[in-house]
C-alpha cells in the first residue's frame, strides 16, 4: 500500500486527488491486480489502516464512498496538503 499510495500510484493506474486520496475500491483493485495479492479483501486493507502503529493511512467519507490515503512520507510531489493552522503555545515533536 505504501508503494501505491506514497510513491508510484501511476504504476498501478491510480491518480491521487489534491489531498492524496484514492477511492478505496480502486486501491483494492490495484492491489488485487498483483498476482501475489489477488486474495486481498477490503476488510484486510481496513485492518492495516486500523492497526498501523504509526497511523500511516486514513480512510474518510464512508457515507459517500470510502477514500484512502497515506498520511505522510510521500515522494509524489504535492500528494498531501493540510490547511495551515496557528501552532499552540507549547508544541512538542518526538523523534527517536
Amino acid at each position: 500500500m505504501s508503494l501505491i499510495l506514497r510513491h508510484e500510484p501511476e504504476r498501478f493506474g491510480l491518480t491521487l486527488d489534491n489531498n492524496g486520496f484514492v477511492p478505496l475500491e480502486k486501491l483494492l483493485a490495484a492491489v488485487q491486480s498483483q498476482k501475489r495479492w489477488q486474495s486481498i479483501c477490503e476488510a484486510q486493507i481496513r485492518q492495516v489502516v486500523r492497526e498501523s502503529d504509526k497511523q500511516r493511512y486514513e480512510i474518510v467519507d464512508e457515507a459517500s464512498g470510502a477514500k484512502i490515503r497515506a498520511r505522510y512520507g510521500h515522494s509524489v510531489e504535492g500528494a498531501v496538503s493540510y490547511e495551515p493552522v496557528t501552532p499552540p503555545d507549547t508544541l512538542f515533536h518526538g523523534t527517536s
